[in-house]
């Protein structure tokens, strides 16, 4: 089943920008794309459920780490 031809390329827009976010370490960007209710699977987790944004704040440049 597709969706319209619009929708479909909207979807491929923001799935470009998500990826081009994390490429670029573009914080910002990425966590305004992403649900902060996020949760993944990953290699680097041994099979063990992650839930939120934090796990994947981990990968980006320290400076875009929460200030204290």
């Amino acid at each position: 089943m597709s969706l319209s031809p619009s929708r479909d390329q909207e979807i491929l827009s923001l799935n470009q920008s998500l990826l081009d976010a994390a490429v670029g370490g573009d914080w910002d960007r990425y966590s305004a794309l992403c649900s902060p209710t996020l949760s993944c699977f990953e290699a680097e987790t041994n099979a063990m459920l992650v839930e939120g944004l934090a796990f994947h704040r981990f990968y980006f440049p320290s400076n875009a780490q929460p200030q204290a």
